[in-house]
């Protein structure tokens, strides 16, 4: 880092606590964020986004941080249960855990890489705004969702582009989970609570699940908008409104994860990819920035701290580097649209301000998000950061928390029978179809024989394994094909 960039930083970091608006202080901000990203030659422009801080002003939060703080509510997991309960999914360890973690556990799956050759692809799905609740939990969950529900009940590989779908947040944070009993019980017990401040997906998915989700017409979250109240009571339309449910949870685990369960750098990135492109948008979280709220386009890259605070998002895509010039996002807003960058690169470097020495990265991908700030923040209400590198996936170089792999992603999968034709129930191949082949199946859950995975894999999606996954889809194929 060059003794200008220090001296720059160091006078960003000052001008937080030198405003007393935060309208006055996005305005110094991006001022200061102007001149180091100058400095460094970072690919991204930065702005006081007046327009995106205003409706806030009369909440008066003391700072852009404490806003920030305040709006960007997902709820981290307690690590020490999260890495047992990864074992279970991914490793399949044959620990005990309690009922309503097994209840959680039994939903998700864990999808097969398949190689993506394309350079780019990527979904402009409708932008949504969480306002001044810290429900981007909330939002997040609602688009994978209705991404999901788009591309795999309607085949739609655009997604939910024309926002052929609407659910409600606030029938989300209407089943939120109950903070104080998941802290008491060291995230073992699982407890419902309206609350829209604060959440996780992990949670919000299974209620896709076991409760489904409504449509937005339904308990529209524009009746509570800028509030900071919370348990504002339903509407009357909620009650007895048609829900509509998932049937399980892909999970993308953590880089560091999968590379512990024995992933390479392609498969990690493949397995990503294939959600994305296969199954519909991810949910995705990070840690905050300070200048976050400040990006208006280009490669975002942090040159603040972090804040105390960790946001949900959606990711809609990749894109090669040398693509980035050719992609708009913005084309709702602005016509003619503007790329997400003026010229042409085939590789991307940068430094990591929110690491000790701030070490630099390159990279040629990079991940497209959705965000929920509404159309007037960023790009469109969009954004874009590099992918990580071969380097960082192999924990050779660190990974900042900013950056979306160092945590989980996930996508909502519904399952039905046309998704399985050409599965055959009778395993053991002697003609009929009865509870011996169930037996045969249960006796080969984890063969790694090819004869055997060739049988009995039958679960959506087909993952190359023999699990639990199999046997339940053999039981609701049987209910469902075999119905007196």
């Amino acid at each position: 880092m060059t003794k200008n960039t220090f001296v720059s930083v160091l006078l960003l970091m000052a001008v937080i606590i030198s405003f007393s608006s935060i309208l006055d202080e996005s305005i110094g901000l991006s001022e200061q964020i102007s001149q180091v990203l100058a400095s460094e030659g970072l690919n991204w422009r930065a702005s006081p986004n007046i327009a995106f801080f205003s409706p806030y002003v009369e909440a008066n939060p003391r700072s852009v941080s404490e806003l920030l703080n305040r709006i960007n509510g997902y709820l981290p997991l307690n690590e020490e249960a999260r890495s047992q309960w990864l074992s279970e999914i991914v490793g399949h360890s044959t620990s005990r855990m309690n009922t309503t973690n097994d209840m959680i556990l039994s939903t998700y799956v864990v999808l097969k890489p398949v190689t993506q050759t394309e350079a780019s692809f990527f979904r402009i799905e409708p932008v949504r705004n969480q306002q001044y609740y810290g429900s981007c939990w909330a939002f997040s969950t609602i688009g994978t969702f209705e991404s999901a529900l788009a591309v795999q009940a309607l085949g739609l590989p655009e997604g939910n582009r024309d926002n052929r779908f609407d659910y409600s947040e606030r029938w989300v944070g209407y089943h939120n989970n109950n903070t104080f009993i998941r802290l008491a019980s060291n995230a073992w017990m699982i407890q419902d609570e309206d609350r829209l401040n604060g959440g996780n997906p992990y949670h919000a998915l299974f209620n896709s699940i076991r409760y489904g989700e409504m449509e937005e017409q339904n308990a529209p979250y524009a009746q509570i908008f800028i509030s900071t109240e919370e348990g504002v009571p339903l509407p009357t339309s909620a009650y007895g409104a048609p829900l509509r449910q998932s049937s399980k949870t892909a999970l993308i685990p953590a880089a560091r994860d999968c590379l512990h369960f024995g992933y390479t750098y392609a498969d990690y990135l493949n397995m990503i990819k294939t959600a994305l492109k296969d199954y519909g948008s991810l949910s995705v979280t990070f840690a905050v920035p300070g200048d976050f709220g400040n990006y208006a386009s280009g490669i975002y890259t942090p040159v603040l701290p972090l804040s105390e605070s960790y946001h949900a998002v959606t990711l809609v895509g990749w894109a090669a580097a040398s693509e980035l010039d050719d992609i708009s996002l913005n084309g709702k807003l602005k016509n003619p649209p503007v790329p997400i960058i003026k010229n042409p690169i085939t590789r991307y470097t940068y430094r990591d301000f929110t690491l000790p020495g701030v070490p630099q990265h390159a990279t040629d991908l990079f991940w497209i998000l959705k965000n929920s700030y509404g159309y007037l923040w960023g790009d469109a209400g969009y954004y874009v950061v590099p992918a990580i590198n071969a380097a960082q996936y192999a924990g050779e170089a660190e990974i900042g928390l900013w950056m979306i792999e160092g945590f989980d992603m996930y996508v909502p999968l519904f399952d039905s029978d046309e998704k399985h034709a050409g599965d055959d129930l009778d395993i053991n191949r002697d003609g009929l179809v009865d509870q011996n082949d169930f037996g045969d199946l249960i006796a080969k859950i984890g063969s790694n024989q090819p004869s055997d995975i060739s049988a009995c894999d039958i679960g959506y999606p087909k993952d190359g394994r023999i699990t639990g996954d199999d046997a339940s889809a053999w039981i609701t194929l049987y209910n469902v094909r075999h119905e007196e």
